[in-house]
């Protein structure tokens, strides 16, 4: 039978009733002897729909009645086991446009799905103890192939067909659930998710990834906190930065620093935002820990390229930080004690379950064991501290919720709201600052001087998003994001008391400070096109303002993803990004030396082209992971202090009269593997890459290699599960060494004045110059090491335990952390590496009750 039209009127579907005929696509199966319920198992993944209903009528007792030009042309994705004929049924047809309509016990007509067939499915995804959001937590329809990630506040939303699906609701470190659903209007859900019986013991369990294929985002990674926290790390303290700095395309600078360089950036273009405000400086102890308190962290998303519209302000990347918000239904202390510093974190409803707070502290007691143990006295030393505090309100039926953090760094106001099933609202009010200060000073017995300089960075900003998903096929988001800059270059203040002569006291730059306005609007659309191809297209419009002087730019984006027939996922993605504030620094320690500078009339916004292309695929229910990508990308209007200029000399008048504006390019490729379950979980990351920069009154001009320019970069990390309650980890770094700029001759020469006279100093009016060769032209030695960890974990119900033990640098590897120079005793000049960490063991203790 080959029917050309079909139509939902009664006469038509009588008479294909009548006229059915056993050699139509209809057929009967044997009876079912076995005296119960024929169930059936299917698993027709991207087969044409009409061969899988002739196999499904081959094997079963339905008779089927449809029209050949409905089915033609259409593919069926079900995956369904040990299910009754009807259900296995709408299985097949879910996502073709095609509905079973019963006429009889056995017999089903298929005719088109009314246009108004399908409803949303809205509402939040929590942990069913503490109801603390979980982001990033992933809904999916097998049958259909089709689902979402809540976002940043746990939210989601999915249309859906009118049919019976079963919905499965995942997140790592959760047991999975699996819920049957058959949606006859738009329904809001909230969704309640138990902690895996494996990880009942674990401190704390955060985001997954959504499925590799069925995303568009390319060169985004999402880290747990709790695989950081099995991390051997320098002295046992946790660090959600180095854990990043584990990851393809990402650099470390000095050994131990805490400082991210990706895909040949800076870390000033890094946009680090602890829940969404920026932060200026994420070090501590000279860059040796990060701010970041990991006890509070809930997940942490890395993006290197083919960012969305929703980003900007920065070339490199977006490191995203969300903290807990504080458990609404119980009161939860936890701690943790260190060799340099400990932390303590209270949360806790208050009054009802739809108020919680969090409060949390760190601090080192580095400057307790210097007064303890020095012979001098000393006046305490060098310490950190960390502060953060949350404050949560959720309505009654949690539509809207009020959220206020404050740390000793940034404070946010955050309101979100649930407009509709498929409209959802939240609004951002913060303020960030960041301010440094070097202080100086030496005497004799005949003068003193003292040198105070001082600079910082203040930020008032507003940030409203709207996510709107009027279809299955397409995902919307809008917003607006307005910052207010204070820049206060900076200040020195210079005293000099000679005998008794009278005090010089000055103060450079005490001109008001630099005020600068950032505004920006964008929207992005995730577009399904078709089950195998998708996009994300995207535009940011910003204008930046700033003393009279204003900047315009468009940003287009632009991402893709093509699934192929091996179930390989394809990705591509362009991105121009734009920043207009700038950091100088002349230090590569870690050392508090960053002036935040804003954009003016002589020196323009940096700019950034970046093109991406890979493919990555998951493997085992998303068990394994592998990630191939190359990139490349071009910068403009970078800054460069000139050849002996100090950031102690920098004032707001004269900061653009010593720097230089030059470009940079890096392209390289990126190999990631990753086993997230399982006894044994970890990763193994490989890139290859180049990295140059270009300056005309630099090295000649000529393009010479950027100072971290490593060629080859390599990072091994696994953690075993021994025991129920023991586990075992190891870390293992490869780098190519470090570009340095060496003297290659030394010299007596006049020491010219101003005016152009002999200036009395060293060897009577003869100074010591040294003659430098090509900048950046020699290589430190390769880096590697080797890092051990043991965890021991015991408790109950009432409290958990954690005792850590390891080793830094475990063959004691005398690794490169500087090269000096210094002349030999025939007068040549030779270089002399110094190493700084050897290995060092740590032991940390963690506790929760």
């Amino acid at each position: 039978m080959n029917v050309t039209h079909v139509g939902r009127q009664t006469l038509l579907t009588i008479f294909l009733l009548l006229v059915a005929a056993p050699s139509s696509a209809a057929a009967q199966a044997p009876a079912d002897t076995t005296g119960g319920p024929a169930r059936y198992t299917v698993d027709a993944t991207g087969t044409p729909l009409p061969t899988a209903l002739d196999r499904f009528v081959a094997n079963t007792e339905v008779d089927l009645v449809y029209a050949t030009n409905l089915v033609n042309g259409k593919t069926t994705h079900c995956q369904i086991a040990d299910a009754p004929p009807a259900e296995a049924l709408n299985c097949l047809l879910l996502g073709t446009g095609v509905v079973a309509e019963r006429r009889g016990p056995q017999r089903f007509v298929l005719v088109p799905r009314p246009d108004d067939a399908s409803h949303t499915l809205s509402g939040f995804v929590v942990d069913g103890t503490s109801d603390e959001p979980l982001v990033g937590a992933n809904l999916y329809v097998p049958s259909l192939r089709r689902g979402t990630s809540t976002n940043q506040h746990g939210f989601y939303s999915v249309t859906l067909p009118a049919d019976s699906i079963r919905l499965v609701v995942s997140y790592l470190g959760y047991e999975q659930k699996v819920l049957p659903l058959k949606l006859q209007s738009d329904r809001r859900r909230t969704i309640r998710l138990s902690r895996s019986a494996v990880r009942a013991g674990s401190l704390k369990v955060t985001a997954q990834q959504t499925p590799l294929q069925k995303t568009t985002r390319t060169s985004t990674v999402e880290i747990t906190a709790d695989r950081a926290k099995q991390t051997p790390t320098l002295l046992g303290q946790t660090d959600v930065l180095k854990t990043l700095q584990l990851l393809p395309g990402v650099q470390s600078g000095n050994e131990g620093t805490s400082g991210l360089y990706v895909r040949g950036g800076t870390p000033d273009q890094n946009q680090i935002l602890l829940d969404g405000a920026p932060l200026y400086n994420v070090s501590h102890l000279f860059g040796f820990l990060s701010v970041f308190n990991p006890d509070i962290v809930q997940n942490v998303r890395l993006t290197k390229g083919g960012f969305p519209a929703r980003y900007g302000g920065h070339l490199s990347s977006v490191v995203e930080v969300n903290t807990e918000d504080g458990n609404r239904n119980a009161y939860d202390v936890e701690g943790s004690l260190g060799l340099v510093a400990s932390r303590l974190t209270v949360q806790g409803p208050i009054v009802d379950d739809r108020t919680s707070f969090l409060l949390a502290g760190r601090r080192t007691y580095a400057d307790w064991l210097m007064r303890a143990f020095s012979e001098n006295d000393l006046d305490g030393g060098y310490y950190f501290y960390d502060v953060n505090a949350k404050l949560n309100r959720r309505e009654d039926d949690g539509s809207s919720r009020f959220e206020f953090s404050w740390g000793n760094l940034t404070s946010t106001l955050q309101w979100t709201h649930v407009f509709g099933d498929r409209l959802f609202g939240s609004a951002t009010l913060r303020y960030s600052q960041y301010q440094f200060g070097v202080d100086a000073e030496n005497s004799s017995q005949d003068e003193s001087y003292r040198l105070r300089y001082q600079s910082g960075i203040r930020d008032w900003g507003l940030k409203a998003n709207l996510d709107y998903d009027p279809s299955p096929r397409h995902s919307v988001r809008t917003g607006l994001d307005l910052t207010h800059h204070r820049f206060r270059p900076g200040a020195t203040q210079y005293r000099n008391d000679r005998g008794t002569e009278a005090a010089l006291d000055t103060t450079i730059a005490p001109s008001d400070p630099v005020r600068a306005l950032d505004a920006s609007l964008y929207a992005e659309d995730n577009v399904t096109w078709s089950d195998r191809f998708k996009t994300n297209l995207g535009l940011r419009a910003t204008g930046f303002f700033v003393q009279g002087t204003s900047y315009l730019s468009l940003q287009p984006r632009v991402s893709a993803r093509y699934l192929l027939p091996s179930g390989w996922a394809l990705k591509g993605s362009y991105a121009w990004m734009y920043q207009p504030i700038h950091l100088l620094t002349n230090s590569s320690v870690g050392l508090p030396t960053d002036l935040w500078v804003s954009s003016t009339a002589e020196v323009p916004p940096e700019r950034a082209h970046q093109v991406t292309l890979g493919v990555a695929r998951s493997f085992r229910d998303r068990a394994y992971e592998v990630r191939l990508e190359g990139y490349g990308k071009l910068m403009q209007n970078l800054l460069e202090y000139e050849q002996g200029a100090a950031f102690t000399l920098a004032t707001d008048a004269e900061w653009e009269d010593q720097v230089e504006t030059g470009r940079g390019w890096s392209y390289g490729a990126e190999l990631l593997l990753r086993r997230t379950r399982g006894e044994t979980t970890g990763w193994l990351s490989y890139t290859l890459s180049w990295t140059r920069r270009q300056f005309d009154a630099l090295n000649d001009g000529a393009p010479f290699p950027f100072r971290y320019d490593r060629r080859h970069d390599v990072t091994a990390t696994a953690t075993h599960q021994l025991t129920g309650v023991t586990s075992a980890s190891a870390t293992w770094t490869y780098r190519s060494g470090t570009a340095v700029t060496l003297p290659e001759a030394r010299y007596r020469a006049p020491d010219i004045g101003p005016e152009g006279s002999l200036v009395d100093g060293y060897f009577n009016g003869l100074r010591t110059t040294k003659s430098y060769g090509e900048r950046n032209g020699y290589r430190m030695r390769d880096y590697h090491r080797l890092d051990l960890g043991l965890t021991f974990k015991w408790g109950n119900r009432s409290g958990f335990h954690a005792l850590k033990v390891g080793v830094y640098n475990a063959y004691n590897r005398k690794n490169p952390y500087f090269l000096r120079t210094e002349r030999a005793s025939n007068g040549a000049l030779q270089g002399e590496t110094i190493s700084l960490l050897p290995t060092v063991p740590y032991l940390n203790y963690r506790f929760r009750f």
